[in-house]
């Protein structure tokens, strides 16, 4: 039997009990993290640490992220036991916030623990994004990241309408403890996952090779960055998140500001992700029939229009329902850049570290949001904050449509 063929049956018998895994994965996780990034600005605030201290925080998250993540990718097209990696990196997350509420009294040891949560992070979405094209190849990707996506908003869901509840009635480091006892569950989930997945390359759709030497890793890079379209991509998608990463914090901050209480901090992400969960399959369907890109570009075309509506509200019910917008832009975003990469990435063994490279340049984008939106709300109120962050989104915008989009080479759609 070749190794094709061996291939294809071991996709076959993975897939009652593997692709379960993975969804459930991607729920667990998604449950677990989305509840990091708005309640640890309302801790922190809780604690007496002032708006940039704050934002120096979670920027030290994206820093993790950032330094880390085209390492991550690297390492990922180099290890076959990514179930094993997937473990660590998800323990060591929910390790750092279960320790937060005990040592919240130590500035640097809360930024420590917080770059670690970033390095950790910056393992868990390209492992996902490979165990899925290791279960079913490159030709039914799209499909598997829609619904990978629509668990991922509905553990999202999941987890917001759990941390309303314990945020109600235990308090708010009730939510760091949740974080610490759902990554124990995603461990579980991960080994029920088999364990070929680690042997599945993830370009041909047969066995892995040994580990590529460094010189080869390094022409791969080479290669991506000589790549016009993937360095104005990069810029483009570094904007982006300059723009919208901050929004969260910085909205749950205004809401408590506007003396919105918890549970409407809660509906910020509640209302987003209940969105994101139709988009995510509607993107992945739709990708089979156009271009990627111009899918891609409505989501950049929605960033600064969501933020230019959040710059002229102060009704904190009409801030959850312009979340909306967020929902779709995001549940797009989501998606297409996956896809994206894998078009991009087409017949090469560099899908991860491509991958990688957009996780990177999201960080880098986080870690320059943050820290403006620190500054800036310190110093300038949330008026002025809102306005030079939908800016940015104006310019991303124009960049990617009119000059990415618009570039005579097409990245072909996926296939009926």
């Amino acid at each position: 039997m070749n190794n094709k063929n061996k291939y294809r049956l071991r996709t076959k018998s993975l897939s009652s009990h593997s692709l379960w895994g993975l969804n459930t994965t991607n729920f667990l996780l998604a449950g677990m993290t989305i509840v990091i990034i708005p309640f640890l600005a309302v801790f922190l605030k809780g604690k007496n640490w002032n708006y940039d201290q704050i934002g120096m925080s979670i920027a030290t998250a994206s820093l993790g992220l950032f330094l880390f993540q085209i390492i991550a990718g690297v390492i990922i097209d180099q290890v076959n036991n990514k179930r094993l990696l997937l473990a660590i990196s998800t323990l060591l997350l929910g390790a750092v916030y279960a320790l937060l509420p005990f040592i919240s009294h130590y500035t640097l040891v809360v930024y420590l623990l917080i770059f670690i949560s970033g390095i950790a992070g910056a393992f868990i979405v390209p492992l996902l994004a490979s165990i899925a094209l290791s279960l079913v190849g490159q030709g039914n990707l799209s499909t598997l990241i829609g619904i990978n996506r629509s668990w991922n908003h509905l553990g999202n869901i999941a987890g917001m309408a759990l941390a309303w509840f314990l945020v109600r009635h235990y308090g708010i480091n009730a939510i760091f403890y949740f974080i610490g006892i759902m990554s124990c569950l995603s461990v579980i989930s991960i080994y029920t996952i088999s364990a070929a997945v680690n042997e599945a390359d993830l370009t041909h759709n047969t066995i892995t090779p040994p580990p590529r030497k460094l010189k080869i890793i390094l022409n791969d890079f080479n290669e991506l960055f000589k790549n016009h379209h993937i360095r104005l991509l990069i810029i483009c998608v570094t904007l982006f998140h300059i723009a919208n990463a901050p929004l969260i914090p910085l909205l749950s901050l205004y809401i408590k500001h506007l003396h919105g209480n918890n549970e409407k901090i809660a509906g910020i992400v509640f209302i987003t992700q209940l969105t994101m969960v139709p988009i995510s399959l509607i993107t992945a369907r739709f990708s089979r029939y156009h271009e990627i890109k111009k899918i891609l570009s409505l989501a950049f075309i929605l960033l600064p229009i969501r933020i230019f509506l959040l710059c002229i509200t102060t009704n904190t019910n009409w801030l959850l329902v312009i979340q909306i917008l967020d929902g779709i832009g995001t549940g797009i975003y989501g998606v297409a850049i996956c896809l994206l990469c894998e078009n991009l990435a087409l017949g090469k063994k560099v899908f991860n570290t491509l991958l990688s490279t957009m996780q990177t340049a999201l960080a880098l984008g986080g870690l320059f949001g943050v820290f403006i939106q620190g500054f800036l709300l310190q110093y300038f109120g949330f008026f002025n904050t809102f306005l030079c962050l939908a800016l940015i989104a104006v310019l991303a915008a124009i960049l990617f449509v009119v000059k990415w989009a618009g570039l005579g080479e097409t990245l072909a759609p996926q296939p009926h």
